[in-house]
């Protein structure tokens, strides 16, 4: 009740992608011509430089990467599981993995970590500042969205498949729709909620350095092309002034 009035009492609204705007079409009637989409973008300008001496690596083994929050809607245990998969279903053990962030869900995930016997593979960065991810992500070979498929993950656009993107990182992730829209041909896609398929596609990617840079290099085409923050900031311009009356170029 309470979305639905705010929607409808608002002269203009704003929301993160297309699946947000179909659900304020449908709930709540907003018109078409009342809501812009003003997607989470990386603004280019803003990234740093990249220290690749900040953080060491042994450079026979593939790292896999996980940037974001560990909260009990991020679902990590499915990235810590399919790891399991990986190394000792498919005995591809030639990996080192790195999970950045912190959350509730964090003692958790290193509880099934160690249950898992993956403490030697899997290391913990805790919470680090946004300005400095690249230097996190800098010497990781794959990153992995391994968020699963949910009436609340369905529709959200994840911030850390546009930092993955941005940095030109190939990714592993779960066929989910916002997932799809953001990172088109940048990711390979498993079956929702399926962490032994995620684990075959990062197989893949482990055994394929080609198609590694070929993904990094389509997901940073997507971000200077339309995903930055320049092309999303336009738009957020172009709704304030339509609210104001103000005429735009």
């Amino acid at each position: 009740f309470l979305e639905k009035q705010s929607c409808r009492l608002a002269d203009h609204v704003i929301v993160t992608n297309q699946s947000y705007k179909n659900i304020d079409v449908q709930r709540s009637g907003i018109p078409d011509n009342r809501i812009t989409i003003v997607r989470n973008g990386p603004d280019l300008d803003a990234l740093k430089q990249i220290n690749l001496n900040n953080i060491p690596r042994d450079s026979s083994k593939v790292m896999i990467g996980y940037v974001g929050f560990n909260c009990f809607q991020d679902d990590v245990d499915y990235l810590i599981r399919a790891l399991y998969y990986l190394g000792y279903q498919l005995n591809l053990t030639n990996f080192n993995g790195i999970v950045i962030g912190d959350g509730d869900a964090l003692p958790e995930i290193r509880r099934l970590t160690e249950e898992l016997r993956l403490s030697d593979y899997v290391s913990f960065c805790g919470w680090i500042e946004h300005s400095r991810v690249g230097d996190y992500l800098s010497p990781v070979d794959i990153c992995v969205a391994p968020e699963p498929s949910n009436p609340y993950n369905d529709r959200c656009t994840m911030i850390k498949l546009m930092d993955y993107m941005a940095h030109a990182k190939p990714i592993a992730a779960f066929d989910l729709p916002e997932h799809r829209a953001s990172a088109a041909d940048a990711a390979l896609y498993a079956s929702a909620n399926d962490e032994k398929a995620l684990a075959h596609n990062i197989a893949q990617l482990m055994n394929n350095p080609q198609q590694r840079a070929a993904l990094g290099q389509a997901g940073r085409k997507r971000v200077e092309s339309s995903l930055a923050w320049s092309y999303q900031e336009k738009e957020l311009l172009k709704a304030y002034a339509n609210v104001v009356g103000v005429k735009t170029a």
